[in-house]
């Protein structure tokens, strides 16, 4: 076949059958892609810019401000998808049409808050982004590597690749005979090697019709009287359970995983699945949410049973109203509940789980969790593979006021500090250029995770010597790799956790300080010559009894795990550069205090992270370690003295009010540098927020702390911090290899 024109308005195609005439057009739009005469997708490069243009206009005019985490899911979400729908088909290579898509991401880069003064090389790596043309190579290597993994024809491979070089092809390569032999080559591991998708397209369309009180994910905000009634019951839970009770148990959230997750195939078989659920005095929709989203979300037949462990609640809802419900609506028995007589805490509430579960592979969740489509294939797909690897999805954010639902980030690997507290460390550089593929952590958070039954008995389990919660996500992190495993975080498995911001009613568990002594049975069983580094920031902990420790340093000796000292070198080896074994030495510590006012002080008391902090009277602490005393630590943030919550500045922007959030030692909006403005490093000085290159601001007036515009010349900007010592601290980061 081959085509022609005429001095008429027509093509004439020349075939077997002999000429027939075929109407000219200026242009044609089949499946979504812009075609002109001769076979040139320009066009439709074009008519993508503009609409990706015209979406960056309507985002600007919508949001006042864009952070990181808005613009990955904004730009991931409404423009990129623009800019490479059809990418294999439409690329043409030529440098004009290169140059008008990237002009694309070059704009939209520019509107994220804190870059815009920055070169398009380094918005970019702040970003996690690479360059379209880079992306679009990529997708052309990942491709044709795919095709040949997965046993593709031969033949359609070597097309490919040539279209790669001549895009007009694209006719030929998808009109070749189908009858071509398709070869598969044995797969050698003891599971079938035939991969699928498990992508629910039906679902996503409902899901996307849906509307009403919190669908697609929204935020249910209150007023007047529902926001006063919603008010007396934040403690319930901890959360806003008055909305909660509006929100449907099915509701639908928006599909936030990055757009590859989509294209992902994972095996056909996959072992069967065992949903443990422990819960203690949970709202009753939010319970109900979790599993019922777990399992709309989850291929049919996947998840084997749902075993909810009731620890011992003592709200009536909970008992007969649950088991009425279960039995009307899994009469098959795919969800029970199993109870426990008293109160025995989340850990052992998993054990009883683990032990009456029957599936091969356990999924162990919290009881206020909702999973996004299609969360379970890519957290069970590795461990079909291999049975001792185990797996975390990212776990979003669904707000305790709103609940909405939205992301946390796009990932990081998990940590602790040498007091114990979760952390969390970048992502390697080698896994930035692959935002969907799984990733090693060190340490998993602890609540959301799946593990083969057969290696979860094999490491002995949780120490039952664990009680209530604390301590077991390290116990059990440590011995995965130290005994032959291995964790990865799975990017295309997510879940929406929500994380309480209020006080719960609660019943005390009467146990004293067990925190800390889960914390030494961990210490003592596995860190080895490294718990002296916990013992030095919580002296205490060395006289509590950590109880009988016989049978955990047994499952050690039985298992030939390697010592503390190889899991901190190899997989955790990064971990010293943001938590040092030995804290170094502050760079100022005291009060901070206005130069235009100095009987004020910048004072944290009651700040979170929607109360911000203010300027209170001075008040002398006995001991120093008091809401008015600040440090600026090694990783450049500032804290109250002996505290774990940093400044933090959400929002750039005039008199924008710095908050305390969890410190995390990633720089970002909790990033302050302070500059004497005494040749000398004396007193006076500014205090610099690096992102925004904003200043502190003392608004004497209405007793506010508030940033704006650095500029040296107004009084306001000007502070007292009680003690410098810039050089001690140099010294003292040098000789942590920091």
């Amino acid at each position: 076949m081959s085509f022609g024109g005429d001095s008429a308005n027509s093509f004439v195609m020349h075939g077997e059958k002999g000429p027939e005439d075929i109407t000219r057009i200026d242009a044609k739009k089949d499946l979504g892609i812009w075609l002109s005469p001769n076979l040139s997708f320009s066009l439709h490069l074009e008519k993508s810019a503009q609409k990706a243009f015209a979406v960056l206009r309507m985002i600007r005019r919508t949001f006042s401000r864009i952070t990181r985490t808005d613009f990955q899911i904004l730009y991931g979400a409404y423009v990129r998808p623009l800019l490479e729908y059809a990418n294999p088909v439409v690329y043409s290579g030529r440098t004009k049409d290169v140059i008008l898509i990237e002009r694309v991401q070059r704009a939209a880069t520019k509107m994220v808050a804190g870059l815009k003064s920055m070169d398009y090389e380094t918005r970019l790596a702040v970003l996690a982004l690479f360059p379209l043309e880079y992306r679009r190579l990529r997708g052309d290597l990942i491709l044709t590597y795919a095709l040949f993994e997965q046993g593709l024809a031969n033949s359609y491979v070597l097309r490919y690749l040539m279209c790669l070089l001549v895009p007009s092809c694209i006719v030929w390569l998808f009109y070749w005979p189908e009858h071509a032999e398709v070869k598969h080559e044995p797969d050698p591991a003891p599971v079938t090697s035939t991969l699928i998708s498990y992508e629910d397209i039906n679902l996503a369309k409902e899901e996307a019709n849906r509307v009403g009180p919190g669908e697609q994910g929204a935020a249910v905000r209150l007023f007047g009287e529902q926001k006063v009634e919603s008010e007396k019951f934040l403690n319930q839970n901890g959360f806003n359970t008055y909305i909660s009770d509006m929100i449907a148990i099915d509701r639908s959230v928006a599909d936030i995983r990055h757009p590859k997750c989509k294209a992902m195939l994972y095996l056909a078989k996959l072992p069967s699945v065992s949903l443990v659920i422990p819960f203690f005095q949970e709202n009753w929709n939010a319970l109900l949410r979790t599993f019922v989203s777990s399992l709309k979300r989850s291929p049919p037949g996947l998840i084997k049973e749902v075993i909810l462990v009731d620890d011992g609640s003592t709200r009536e809802y909970l008992k007969g109203p649950l088991d009425r419900y279960l039995e009307q609506h899994y009469p098959d028995g795919l969800v029970r509940v199993i109870r426990s007589p008293k109160r025995e805490g989340l850990i052992t509430a998993r054990i009883r789980g683990a032990r009456a579960a029957t599936g091969e592979v356990l999924v162990f969740l919290d009881s206020h969790c909702e999973a996004n489509p299609n969360w379970l294939p890519p957290l069970v797909d590795p461990i079909a593979r291999d049975y001792k690897v185990v797996t975390c999805p990212f776990i979003d954010v669904i707000s305790a006021d709103t609940f909405e639902y939205r992301a946390q980030d796009e990932g990081a690997r998990g940590a602790f500090d040498w007091e114990l507290f979760y952390k969390r460390l970048p992502k390697l550089p080698q896994d930035l250029p692959h935002p969907e593929r799984p990733f090693d952590s060190p340490v998993m958070a602890g609540g959301l995770f799946a593990i083969s039954a057969k290696w979860f008995w094999e490491l002995g389990g949780y120490d039952p010597g664990l009680v209530i919660w604390g301590g077991e996500q390290y116990e059990l992190s440590f011995k995965i790799w130290m005994c032959g495993g291995r964790m990865i975080d799975i990017p295309c498995s997510r879940i929406g956790h929500i994380y309480r911001t209020h006080p719960t009613d609660f019943p005390s568990a009467g146990l004293g300080d067990f925190l800390g002594k889960n914390y030494k049975r961990v210490a003592e069983t596995w860190m080895d010559e490294y718990k002296e580094y916990i013992y030095s920031r919580r002296p205490h902990y060395r006289h509590i009894d950590a109880g009988d420790l016989s049978e955990q340093k047994a499952v050690r000796e039985r298992l030939h795990c390697k010592p503390f000292k190889w899991f901190m070198e190899t997989i955790a080896f990064d971990l010293t550069k943001k938590y040092p074994l030995v804290e170094p030495v502050s760079a100022a510590t005291g009060d901070v205090r206005p130069v235009v006012d100095q009987t004020l002080c910048v004072d944290a008391e009651g700040a979170t992270k929607t109360e911000p902090i203010k300027l209170k009277k001075c008040v002398e602490y006995v001991g120093g370690n008091g809401v008015q005393k600040f440090e600026l630590s090694y990783a450049d943030d500032i804290r109250p003295v002996k505290h774990k919550n940093c400044w933090d500045l959400p929002h750039a922007g005039q008199n924008a009010a710095v908050v305390m959030f969890e410190c995390h030692g990633l720089h970002g909006n909790q990033h302050w540098i302070v500059e004497p403005l005494e040749e000398d490093n004396r007193n006076p000085i500014i205090i610099k927020h690096a992102l925004t290159n904003h200043c502190l601001e003392a608004d004497v007036t209405a007793s506010k702390v508030v940033t704006n515009v650095c500029n040296r010349d107004v009084v306001a900007q000007r502070w007292v911090w009680e003690k410098l010592q810039f050089d001690e601290a140099k010294d003292s980061k040098k000789r942590a290899g920091l």
